[in-house]
C-alpha cells in the first residue's frame, strides 16, 4: 500500500510529463482511457470512476471532470498498481524521451541498464514489468517516484530484543491511575491472583498496568523475569513494549530485557537450575504463543510454565483462550497472577459473562472507588473529571443530510457528505468506521480529490504493517486529519485528538465496540495536553 506522501510524489512526476496547453489533462486522459490497447489497470480505473461519479457529480460519458483533478484521479485510483499499467509506463517513457534533456535520458537508461531508447521501451513497456526488480527500482528512483509503487507488501521486521536503560523522570500518574495501579500490584502478592481491570479507552490502561509491575520490580517485590504481556494485534503489542521501555527507563534502576514474541520472533532460552528460562519481560502475540505452545515449542512452553505475571490486553476479545490458559496454569500448579485488561467488560452473551466471572471471580478493578458500578457509572465519573471526552451523538439529519437510500454508492456519498460537514464545523481529527475496504478506499479518494491539501488516509486489516504503523501514528499526532478505517481499529484505539467519529455501519449504534474509543489524552506513557473535551459521534445507518 502506498501512503499519501507516496501518491503526492508520484503525482508530481506524472504532472511534470503531461503536455502543456488548453485542456491538456483532458486530452491526455481521454487517450489513456480509449486510445490503443487497454490493460487491466486502466479498466479498473474506469470502474472506480463509475463508482465515485455520482458522489463527485461527474458525467463520465462526457469526461465531465475538472482538469486539475485528472492526474490525481489516475494516481489515487491506481494506487500501488500505478506502474503495473503498461499504458502508464508507455506514457512515462515516451514523454520522458520527448521532453527531457539528453543527460536526463541517459541517466534513465543507465538506471534500468539500457544503452538506447529502443531498448528502454522494450524493457520497461513491452516486456513484463515486475515489482522488486533492479530495473523497476531504478526506473522509480530516476523519475522520483517512490519505490513503494514497485514493492509488494512492504514489511518492517523489528528487533526481537530491547534492553532498557535509565533516563529522565516520568510524569506522575493521576489519582485514579494510582488507585488502579495499587490494586493490580496487590494481586502480585497473591498465589494465583486473578483480576479484571476495567478502564475506558483513553484512561491509560497500558501505562497504569505497566507501571504496576515496573515499580514492583524496582521494589524487588517481583522478579524482572517471568512477566508476560499478551495482545492479539500488532498495534497493541507494539504499544505495550514501547510503554514498557519508556516507563522502565524512567523508573527502574536496572536494565530489563524486553522481548517481542510475535511476527515470527523468538526469545533466548537460558538453562538455569536445570530449567530453560527466559530472562526478561515477554510481549506475546496471542496467535503465535497459542500456536507454538500447542505444538510443544520449548520457548512457548517456558513462557507459560515460568510465568509469574500474565497480563492479557483486551481480555473480552479472548475469553475462550483466557479460560484455557487459566486451566493450564492451575494444571501446572502455577502461582502466577493473571490480569485481564478491558474497556468493554459487560458482555451480551450469558456464556461470555460466565467465563469472565469464573476466571476473574472478584469485583473488577475500576477507576471508580466503588465495588459495584456499571460501565456507565465509570464513563460518567471519568467524563465529569475531565478524563474522557463527553460523547455527543448526532444523526445525519442533524447536518441536513438526507439518508433514505439502501444503494451502496449513494451511502458512500452520504459518508463523504458527513465528513465534509464535520470539516466545515472545524473538526480537526475525524475517524470513520467503514463497512468494507472498498468503502474506505473510495471515500478517501473522493475526499482527496475535493481537498487535495487536506491529509487523509485509509487503513484496513490487510494494510502492510509498515504503512499501517506510519498512517496510525500520523493520525494520532494530528498530521492526518481524516482516517477511514475498516476491520482494524475497533476497540483499544487511543488517539487523544479525535473530536469526531463517523460510524458508517448498518449496526446497532449502542454496540460497545464502537462508542467508547475516544479519550481525553492519557495516551501511553505520557500525558497529552492537546485533547478534546467533547467528541461528536455520527451514526450513519441505512
Amino acid at each position: 500500500m502506498v501512503t499519501k506522501d507516496d501518491r503526492d510524489l508520484a503525482l508530481n512526476a506524472i504532472v511534470d510529463l503531461i503536455p502543456r496547453g488548453l485542456d491538456a489533462e483532458k486530452k491526455w486522459f481521454k487517450g489513456l482511457l480509449y486510445d490503443g490497447e487497454t490493460d487491466e489497470e486502466i479498466e479498473f480505473m474506469k470502474s472506480v470512476m463509475r463508482d465515485i461519479a455520482p458522489t463527485m457529480g461527474w458525467d463520465i460519458l462526457d469526461l465531465d471532470i475538472p482538469n486539475e483533478m485528472i492526474p490525481r484521479l489516475v494516481v489515487d485510483s491506481l494506487g500501488n498498481n500505478l506502474l503495473m499499467s503498461k499504458k502508464i509506463r508507455q506514457f512515462i517513457c515516451e514523454r520522458y524521451l520527448e521532453s527531457k534533456s539528453e543527460e536526463d535520458i541517459n541517466e534513465l537508461m543507465q538506471s534500468v541498464d539500457c544503452s538506447n531508447p529502443e531498448e528502454l521501451m522494450e524493457k520497461i513497456v513491452n516486456q513484463k514489468f515486475t515489482r522488486a526488480s533492479k530495473s523497476s527500482f531504478g526506473f522509480c528512483r530516476t523519475l522520483k517516484i517512490p519505490t513503494s509503487f514497485v514493492t509488494k507488501n512492504p514489511s518492517q521486521k523489528k528487533e526481537a530484543l530491547i534492553v532498557t536503560k535509565t533516563t529522565e523522570p516520568l510524569p506522575e500518574l493521576m489519582d485514579f491511575q494510582e488507585m488502579v495501579k495499587g490494586k493490580i500490584a496487590f494481586e502480585f502478592t497473591k498465589s494465583q491472583g486473578r483480576a479484571l481491570v476495567v478502564m475506558p479507552t483513553g484512561s491509560g490502561k497500558t501505562r497504569t498496568a505497566t507501571q504496576s509491575f515496573i515499580e514492583a520490580i524496582t521494589e524487588e517485590i517481583v522478579s524482572p523475569n517471568g512477566i508476560v504481556w499478551v495482545a492479539d494485534r500488532e498495534e497493541l503489542q507494539e504499544q505495550a513494549i514501547k510503554t514498557m521501555k519508556t516507563v522502565a527507563e524512567r523508573l527502574c534502576p536496572i536494565e530489563l530485557n524486553l522481548w517481542r514474541y510475535w511476527d515470527g520472533n523468538d526469545c533466548e532460552l537460558i538453562e538455569e537450575d536445570g530449567e530453560l528460562v527466559i530472562h526478561g519481560i515477554v510481549v506475546c502475540g496471542k496467535q503465535q504463543l497459542d500456536t507454538r505452545y500447542n505444538r510443544g515449542d520449548l520457548v512457548a512452553r517456558s513462557i507459560v510454565a515460568n510465568s509469574n505475571i500474565i497480563i492479557v490486553d483486551e481480555a473480552h476479545r479472548n475469553l475462550d483462550w483466557i479460560s484455557e490458559l487459566d486451566t493450564e496454569l492451575k494444571a501446572l500448579d502455577s502461582s502466577a497472577t493473571m490480569i485481564g485488561l478491558t474497556a468493554t467488560p459487560f458482555r451480551r452473551l450469558p456464556r461470555e459473562s460466565v467465563i469472565l466471572s469464573t476466571v476473574f471471580p472478584n469485583f473488577p478493578i475500576t477507576p471508580v472507588n466503588l465495588d459495584l458500578v456499571t460501565y456507565e457509572d465509570i464513563k460518567e465519573s471519568m467524563v465529569n473529571e475531565g478524563i474522557l471526552a463527553r460523547q455527543i451523538d448526532k444523526k445525519t439529519t442533524d447536518y441536513g443530510i438526507t439518508n433514505n437510500s439502501t444503494n451502496i454508492i449513494e451511502q458512500r456519498g452520504v459518508t463523504n457528505q458527513i465528513v465534509q460537514a464535520l470539516i466545515h464545523d472545524d473538526h480537526e481529527s475525524i475517524l470513520v468506521f467503514c463497512p468494507t475496504v472498498e468503502w474506505a478506499r473510495l471515500c478517501n479518494m473522493v475526499l482527496s480529490l475535493n481537498h487535495p491539501e487536506l491529509r487523509s488516509e485509509y487503513v484496513h486489516g490487510g494494510t502492510p504493517s509498515r504503512s499501517r504503523t506510519k498512517i496510525i501514528e500520523e493520525f494520532r499526532e494530528g498530521r492526518c486529519k481524516v482516517l477511514f478505517n475498516c476491520e482494524l481499529l475497533t476497540t483499544g484505539f487511543d488517539a487523544p485528538r479525535i473530536d469526531a467519529v463517523i460510524i458508517a455501519r448498518n449496526t446497532d449504534p449502542s454496540d460497545p465496540l464502537f462508542i467508547q474509543m475516544v479519550g481525553r489524552g492519557l495516551r501511553g506513557p505520557r500525558f497529552d495536553s492537546n485533547v478534546k473535551e467533547n467528541c461528536t459521534i455520527v451514526h450513519q445507518r441505512w
